[in-house]
């Protein structure tokens, strides 16, 4: 099922490489591996409605379509309107490109033209090979190897465009 409970906001400093950045952290997707587009969108809303009240500024999405595109895909996105509205009034948009090993087209929604794409690198920052690019890319960030938390508490590993994204 998925979530949209602005309860679940939080506001916390990050005490990392960032001391004072503050992040908003919105729930839209339920525990499983699907999220609906509708509830996707309603975070995006969420985030256009309170841009003010909680000064955000980036919009940040690990997801993506099994489809890629080596063209802006504005026209057939469903996300193209979110992002267009949060890119007007000065939210940054952040998308990961997608993990489909090509080398010439990204996932929907980072090929929407006023997404900023990004795609992965290696330690050694080279293209890792899952990572999705091409024309449309913005961005390539380290992407493979990356410790971050899992549910548990505890650390783990992850590679993919949705750990550069970030």
């Amino acid at each position: 099922k998925e979530l949209f409970n602005a309860q679940s906001l939080y506001n916390s400093v990050y005490t990392g490489i960032a001391p004072q950045a503050n992040f908003v952290s919105i729930k839209v997707c339920g525990s499983g591996t699907a999220c609906s587009e509708s509830a996707m969108l309603s975070g995006f809303d969420w985030c256009i409605a309170n841009k003010t009240k909680f000064n955000i500024s980036v919009i940040s999405i690990s997801i993506g379509s099994d489809t890629t595109y080596g063209s802006y895909c504005d026209a057939t996105s469903s996300f193209t309107s979110s992002i267009n509205n949060a890119t007007g009034i000065n939210i940054s948009v952040v998308i990961a490109a997608g993990n489909h090993n090509s080398a010439t087209q990204i996932a929907d929604p980072a090929c929407v033209k006023n997404a900023t794409a990004v795609s992965a690198t290696n330690k050694d920052n080279s293209i890792a090979s899952y990572s999705d690019r091409g024309p449309l890319t913005d961005l390539f960030a380290p992407g493979s190897s990356i410790t971050s938390t899992s549910k548990d508490g505890t650390t783990v590993a992850m590679s993919g465009t949705s750990m550069a994204t970030p």
